[in-house]
Order: C-alpha cells, then sequence, then structure tokens
C-alpha cells in the first residue's frame, strides 16, 4: 500500500510550460507510479477503522471459552468493507493463546464437493497434529479415516443422508452413523487431554457460485458439532442467503436467511466505517497520487472538487475498498489526462465511473443530451433529459438520486436552462470542462480525438516561440497541419491564448510572420466544431496577436509585411478585414490609425491589382474576389470596372461566374437582390447587363417556377441572368452600397 500522508493543498496558479511531454515522459511517469493493493491487511498498525480492537474482541471471547460446544461465528459484512482485514487479525490476536490452533482453509480450491471435504479434513489434521504435544499420530488417523469416509457423503439437511463412496463399496463396507459419532467423540477427546480448541477460519465464500456456497455450509453442518471447534465465517449475508434459499428453503431470500440462522451461532456484523475516516483516507490517498504525478490544483479546481465529492460522492463511499477503486481508477487516467482536462472535472467524472457505474454509461452513451441540455429541445422541453437521466439511477437510494442529480448539475450545467447561450461554451473550453463540447470525448476516452489538438503540444509550442526562429516556428506549424482534422482546434486554442495575451509581443510577431508565409497551407472550409472557415479564424488570430504588439514595437510594420509579402492574397484580404476597425469598434479599440489603415488598405489593393494578372479573380478566388475588389474598388472605382468589362468582354459567360460569386453555399437567384448593391460598387451594371444579353433573351416573367438546385445546369445560369435583369431594370442607377466582407 501506499504510504498516507497529510492532505497537502496546492498553490493555487496557472498551468506551467514545463518541456515537451513525449511519449517517452509519459511512460517514464507511469513507470513511477503504483496502484493501490486490494489485498486484505495483516499489519494492524495501518488500522484506520478500528478493526483490531474488534478482532481482539472476537479471539479473545473464543479463547476463554471453557465448554467443550462447537460454536460457528458468521463475520457479516458486503464487499470490500474489511471482512478478509479482520480474518488476519483475528489470526493475528489468536497467537497469544496457546491454548488456540487456528486454521486458515481456502474453498476455492477445490474443484467439486468430495475434494473438498477430503482436502477440509487434510488441512484440519496437518493443523491439529503440529499444534499438539503428543498423540499427534492418533488424531491424524482419526480425522483421515473420518475425512475419507465423508468423501462420499450425500447430506440433505436438517438430518444427515449418509450414501457409500465409490471407495467404500468397493471395500465392501458400509459407514454407520455411530462410527462417525464415535470418531468425532475421539477428537474431542484428545482435545480436551491437551487442552486445545481448533478455530477454522473461512473467507471469501460470497465470490464462490451457488453450488459451491451450498457445499461449504454442507461441510459446516457435517463438522461443526466436534467438541473444542469453532468456526469463523466471513461473507456478505445477503449474498450467502441468495445462493442457499433454493436448496434449503422455499426459495424466497427469507427461507436463505432462516438456513443461515440455524448454522450461525453468532453472527456479527463489521462495525462501519465512520464517514469522516472514509472521506479523510480517501483524500490523503489522492493527495498522494497528486504529489507523485507532481501535480498541483489550482485552488478554485480544488475547491470545486472537494465540494461537490462531499456533495453528490461521498454518500456513496462506504467501504475501504471503494476508496481503493476510486484511487486506482484516477491512478490510470490522470497520468494519461494531465494537463488536458479540468482536473476537479476529471476527478469527479472518475468517482462517478467508480460511485455511480450505470449513471457513467448512460452520460458516455448520450453526449449530446448532457451537453446540448433543454435549450435546444422543441420549447425547452427537459423530459427527454428526465429519461435519460431517470436511466441511470434506477439502482439508488433517494438520497443517492438527489446527490448525483447535483453533481451532474455542476458538470454538466446546460442541464439548468440559463445556460444556453454560446459564450458559455467559449468560457468552459477555456477552463477544459468536461461540458464542453471540445474537451467532452477526452474524458470518456483518455486520449485526444484526431480532430482536437492536445493543449500540452500547444503549451509546448508556446513556450518555444521566444527562442524559436520563425523558420523554425514555420516547421513546426507545418508539422501540425499535417493532420488535418486537428487545425480548427489548434487555430482556436491559438486564439483563446493569444485573446488572454499568454503570447509575448515577440512571440506574436514571430507568429505572425511565420503565418504570413504559409498561409497557402491553411485549408479555406467551413469549420466542423467552430463558427465561420479555418481562414477566417486565421485572421482572427492574427488580430488578437497584433493587439499583443504595443504600437511603439512594431505593430504597423508587422501588419505591412504582412499584407504585402504574405503567400496568400486570400489569407492578406481576411486579415485586413479582422484588423480593420468597423462602425461598433469604439476608438480605444482601434489597432492602427485612419491613416495607418488606408496605407494597409493601398498595399492589399496593390497586390490585388497584381493578383488579377493571371486568372480572373472570381474565378481564381471565388470566395474571397467580392471582398478582395472591393478594397481594390476602394482605391480605384475605374480600374475594378475596367478589369471586369475585360474579363467580360473575353468571354460573356464570366458574368455569370461573376455573380455566382455573391451566392456562396448554394444559395437561389432570388437572393442576389440583396447583393446589387455590393456589386455595382465595383463594376459598372451595364457591363453586366450587357454581357448577359449576349448569353440570353432577357425577358421578363422568365424567373417563374423556378425549382432547380444544381448551380452548374444552364438552367440555374439562365434564371440567374434573368433575376439580375429584373434587378438591373427595377434598380437602374441604384447608387453603391457599403460592402461588407
Amino acid at each position: 500500500m501506499r504510504k498516507h500522508l497529510k492532505v497537502v493543498r496546492a498553490k493555487p496558479g496557472n498551468r506551467k510550460v514545463v518541456g515537451k511531454l513525449n511519449v517517452e515522459e509519459k511512460m517514464s511517469t507511469r513507470r513511477n507510479i503504483s496502484y493501490l493493493s486490494d489485498s486484505a491487511m495483516r499489519d494492524v498498525s495501518l488500522d484506520k477503522f478500528n478493526r483490531w480492537p474488534f478482532s481482539q474482541r472476537v479471539a479473545q471471547t473464543i479463547a476463554f471459552l471453557s465448554e467443550p460446544d462447537s460454536i460457528v461465528v458468521g463475520i457479516y459484512g458486503v464487499w470490500g468493507e474489511g471482512k478478509s482485514t479482520v480474518l488476519n487479525f483475528i489470526e493475528k490476536a489468536f497467537k497469544e493463546f496457546t491454548n488456540i490452533i487456528c486454521v486458515r482453509f481456502n474453498p476455492w480450491l477445490f474443484k467439486d464437493e468430495e475434494q473438498l471435504i477430503r482436502n477440509f479434513f487434510k488441512t484440519l489434521k496437518d493443523a491439529i497434529t503440529g499444534g499438539l504435544i503428543s498423540n499427534r499420530d492418533r488424531i491424524g488417523k482419526v480425522i483421515n479415516k473420518y475425512g475419507t469416509l465423508l468423501g462420499g457423503v450425500s447430506i440433505g439437511i436438517p438430518g444427515v443422508a449418509i450414501q457409500p463412496s465409490e471407495i467404500l463399496k468397493a471395500a465392501g463396507r458400509t459407514i454407520s452413523v455411530a462410527e462417525l459419532s464415535e470418531m468425532k467423540d475421539a477428537i474431542g477427546r484428545i482435545l480436551a487431554k491437551e487442552n486445545k480448541r481448533v478455530v477454522v477460519l473461512m473467507d471469501d465464500i460470497d465470490r464462490l457460485d451457488k453450488t459451491e456456497i451450498q457445499a461449504i455450509f454442507k461441510l459446516v453442518k457435517l463438522s461443526a458439532d466436534f467438541a473444542y471447534t469453532a468456526y469463523i465465517l466471513a461473507f456478505d449475508e445477503k449474498m450467502v442467503a441468495a445462493a442457499l434459499k433454493e436448496k434449503y428453503g422455499n426459495g424466497d431470500i427469507e427461507a436463505g436467511h432462516k438456513f443461515l440462522e440455524k448454522i450461525i451461532q453468532v453472527p456479527l456484523h463489521l462495525p462501519k466505517a465512520e464517514e469522516t475516516i472514509l472521506r479523510n483516507d480517501c483524500f490523503n490517498d489522492l493527495s498522494d497520487l497528486l504529489k507523485l504525478l507532481n501535480i498541483e490544483m489550482p485552488e478554485k479546481q480544488r475547491q470545486d472538487f472537494v465540494d461537490n465529492f462531499m456533495e453528490g460522492l461521498e454518500i456513496r463511499l462506504k467501504t475501504p475498498r471503494m476508496i481503493k477503486r476510486y484511487i486506482n481508477n484516477l491512478t490510470f487516467s490522470l497520468p494519461l489526462l494531465k494537463g488536458e482536462v479540468n482536473l476537479a472535472d476529471l476527478m469527479l467524472i472518475e468517482g462517478m465511473r467508480t460511485f455511480y457505474p450505470k449513471m457513467y454509461e448512460v452520460i458516455r452513451n448520450n453526449p449530446k443530451t448532457f451537453l446540448d441540455g433543454p435549450s435546444d429541445l422543441p420549447g425547452g422541453n427537459s423530459s427527454h433529459i428526465e429519461e435519460v437521466i431517470k436511466g441511470g439511477l434506477e439502482e439508488f437510494e433517494r438520497d443517492e438520486q438527489n446527490a448525483v442529480r447535483e453533481l451532474l448539475k455542476f458538470l454538466f450545467p446546460r442541464l439548468d436552462q440559463g445556460y444556453g447561450n454560446s459564450s458559455w461554451e467559449e468560457s468552459w473550453a477555456e477552463q477544459q470542462r468536461v461540458a464542453s463540447v471540445q474537451y467532452f470525448d477526452r474524458y470518456f476516452t483518455y486520449s485526444i480525438p484526431k480532430s482536437d489538438f492536445s493543449d500540452l503540444q500547444l503549451e509546448y509550442f508556446l513556450g518555444q516561440l521566444e527562442k524559436e526562429t520563425a523558420e523554425n516556428i514555420v516547421s513546426k506549424i507545418l508539422t501540425i497541419l499535417k493532420n488535418k482534422q486537428s487545425i480548427d482546434s489548434f487555430v482556436t486554442k491559438l486564439i483563446r491564448n493569444a485573446k488572454k495575451e499568454v503570447i509575448s509581443s515577440e512571440s506574436s510577431k514571430k507568429l505572425i510572420l511565420a503565418i504570413a508565409k504559409i498561409g497557402d497551407f491553411f485549408p479555406d472550409i467551413d469549420s466542423t466544431l467552430y463558427f465561420g472557415t479555418t481562414f477566417s479564424r486565421v485572421a482572427l488570430l492574427v488580430k488578437n496577436l497584433l493587439n499583443n504588439v504595443p504600437e511603439e514595437q512594431g505593430r504597423f510594420e508587422i501588419a505591412r509585411t504582412l499584407i504585402l509579402g504574405g503567400s496568400s492574397v486570400e489569407l492578406a484580404g481576411k486579415c485586413f478585414s479582422s484588423m480593420r476597425t468597423t462602425e461598433k469598434e469604439e476608438e480605444q479599440q482601434r489597432l492602427f490609425s485612419s491613416e495607418e489603415e488606408k496605407q494597409l488598405e493601398g498595399m492589399l489593393a496593390s497586390r490585388i491589382k497584381k493578383f488579377a494578372e493571371g486568372q480572373p479573380i472570381y474565378i481564381h478566388s471565388p470566395k474571397h474576389a467580392p471582398f478582395l475588389l472591393y478594397v481594390w474598388s476602394r482605391i480605384s472605382r475605374k480600374e475594378t470596372d475596367d478589369y471586369l468589362k475585360k474579363t467580360f468582354l473575353e468571354d460573356p459567360i464570366n458574368a455569370i461566374t461573376f455573380l455566382k460569386c455573391y451566392l456562396p453555399g448554394g444559395a437561389p437567384p432570388y437572393h442576389l437582390g440583396e447583393k446589387y448593391g455590393d456589386i455595382v460598387a465595383i463594376v459598372d451594371a451595364n457591363a453586366v447587363y450587357d454581357a448577359l444579353k449576349k448569353l440570353y433573351d432577357l425577358k421578363a416573367g422568365d424567373l417563374q417556377d423556378f425549382h432547380h438546385d444544381d448551380r452548374d445546369s444552364k438552367e440555374y445560369n439562365r434564371v440567374l441572368a434573368a433575376q439580375f435583369a429584373k434587378i438591373y431594370r427595377d434598380k437602374a442607377g441604384a447608387s453603391p452600397t457599403n460592402h461588407t466582407d
């Protein structure tokens, strides 16, 4: 067992970057830890639950018996309550008495009833002959003979029905009850003469199967009336009664209990372990484990754990074995998830696995129910959630059900309808909580999903930024980007750290320059877990990083390098869109002055103009073309007008491709009206209309009954052209509107 230490409260504070936690270091950590042994205790100095005084009293009572009558003592307790430890302590206490011959008999070792009986009497003979000064040979022969005869005995209880064994039949003789009685009397006389009492200790009876339990009590019935003998049997009363009810009664549990009353003369229930002792023992073992793993819990998490352990888990902490199971579960999970989850949540979830296993399975198998909460159900109806939760509570008492409900409210706040908005998700993700969609799976798979990025790896990456060159940072990011599934998570966690100003000014500048060099490697696709595209989130990251760079330390120069020298003009455009001041932002939120923004916009426009020298922008980059053309038009509307007119003249179908840029995601043609102002802000509407007239006979009424989803179909193109023509005719001469990205 681990050495028990006092609880040491960890100092509050942020997690520290201590270096790369690679596979070898993880394995080294695991080699240095050990699991709490489930073996019964033998050292009385380690007794925390007052089992030793109890054991001494049992031993003294039996040792001081003066009457020859046999006695059968039952030590009753549930699994894990300490029955085996008590038997060990009783055996130790008997060593103080010279008149006691103590026999340990393990019923697990024998495959059938006949073998069980024969080996019991062999064990008994060996112990008794070893404890006698004289008469050893004589009593040994008697016990041997008795055991051999009983090897073939079949007994019904109450009463004894004796049948000859195959060995005795072959010998041509049968057993008489008188013969058995004489042998028992002979054994009793020898023990009386030697002033000895034999005490047989039997453990783990409740772990045997039904027929084996029945055989054990048959054996006790056969031998319990020996003079100067005693039996101490340790078992779970309910389980043994359930095994005996069918053979020795009418099949109900009460019949099993009544039969036990006939065999067990002195039933003793183990004293209940005190709640405070169990809790302190659990916390001490937990404190030892945290120190062994070099884990310091922030004060807030420590208090959350203690409060919710006492509120939700302690009611189920009833035996020392439950402590061992709980600590051993944490011994497995903590090294795997250290630094990757909220420690308080992990220790409570593992407590759920230990103390409420069925509810743990319900949570693991129904993540959407616990992560979404009632707010996402029609009308906020919580009946579905209640039905799911009830499925994990059926086996528990009412007060235990109330306790687990309170624990669920802490772990999954969305079960309360007041936590429905998305801002809570961001907060829970920052805290690595199990209630976060981004972190839930970690708690149940003990690993980082492929779509997620390790928090420890991120800490190591951030810790190296200060001393790494921009080239090395580029190399590291490219390695990370190889796992395309985790890019969203990587970028989002960088945003979070940049927003909290965890990343220094110098590191922020290096990271921006690295991103600028590899912009083309970031996939421009919609995120599966987060709002917006990966590109838009990279742009938000750049904005937050720029905010970490004071003006006097080169903020503008870094932005200039990004705009002019980045590998992706599309990402440069997204970053400019993110960093410019919007109407909603106040003056103090500005990254750049109005004059600096104009300079950056001019730089970007120049780059867009050069970019447009190849394939038309709206063909090469349809998703970003509207904003890039808008920026260019802000510097020179004539240039964008001339540029687009030229491409339409080269091929009129280009006008259709151009219009489709303003209908992203498969939007139907009638949505074009919402974007008409953006279109005429960069090109003369007449130029678009003239190009479309070369393709189609644009008559009124062409828009009727259009229900086509294929954007590449001729019919879609025709209706799109007709839609523009209708708007053109309705809004001829409309003024340009402000463009939004």
